[in-house]
């Protein structure tokens, strides 16, 4: 059954984003009280990889949305970061 194990793969993964997003954020909240350029590197650093597994991940989960039904709470879970972010 691919598709199930398509949506449980997705589901991880979206899972760990939603977690390393929760992550970044935190330490994002105190790099400004830190004059860390280490960390201020490391933070943009975690914004671009993020961004880009977010992209890779919008993109399996609109395969598996393809294949199932309802796609409302996922796609808002997807693009909570990205709301957030603004």
């Amino acid at each position: 059954m691919r598709s199930h194990s398509s949506h449980e793969s997705a589901t991880g993964d979206l899972v760990r984003q939603t977690r390393a997003t929760a992550a970044a954020m935190e330490r994002a909240t105190v790099a400004p009280e830190e004059p860390d350029v280490a960390l201020a590197d490391d933070l943009v650093a975690d914004s671009v990889r993020l961004d880009r597994e977010r992209e890779e991940l919008i993109g399996r989960v609109h395969t598996v949305l393809a294949l199932r039904a309802p796609a409302v709470t996922v796609l808002a879970t997807i693009h909570a970061p990205t709301e957030l972010e603004g």
